[in-house]
């Protein structure tokens, strides 16, 4: 997965029989930058595992999906790993999938808080840039890519 400047790339080795491993990111001419592992702790990850939805321009955040059998359908992201500290960023909405990263290292986040839907950009620290609420008609729709 290339971040959208071209600059890095992200992937996965995959260890043994799990199905996660260790995230490799690196720079446009193939060197690698950093690896970092990540990993949660609950049933559905440890059986299943993850996939890599995007990575930031800098090359520092990774937006991560859950698992399924066929990986070109996992349209979502639900977690965003910083992967120099190796922690997880913290949304400040419970319900909301990321959507992608945009200008600024920034990040555009669908929440789906019913009553309260709302297209979001959330700086790295998890803080709120800017809110436009949803048109209620968008109750059930998705957002699954954004293109400036």
């Amino acid at each position: 997965m290339w971040s959208t400047n071209r600059a890095f790339r992200v992937y996965q080795r995959v260890q043994g029989a799990a199905s996660y491993g260790r995230l490799i990111v690196e720079n446009a001419t193939g060197q690698v930058v950093r690896e970092t592992d990540y990993s949660r702790d609950d049933d559905w990850f440890r059986a299943c595992g993850y996939t890599v939805k995007g990575i930031s321009n800098d090359g520092r955040y990774v937006a991560i999906g859950g698992c399924a059998t066929d990986p070109s359908r996992i349209m979502f992201s639900h977690w965003v790993l910083d992967t120099v500290t190796g922690q997880q960023v913290a949304m400040p909405m419970p319900n909301s999938v990321v959507v992608c990263f945009v200008e600024g290292g920034n990040i555009l986040v669908q929440d789906l808080t019913e009553g309260a839907r709302a297209l979001v950009v959330v700086a790295p620290s998890g803080q709120v840039v800017s809110r436009v609420a949803e048109p209620a008609e968008l109750a059930h729709a998705y957002l699954v890519g954004y293109r400036p």
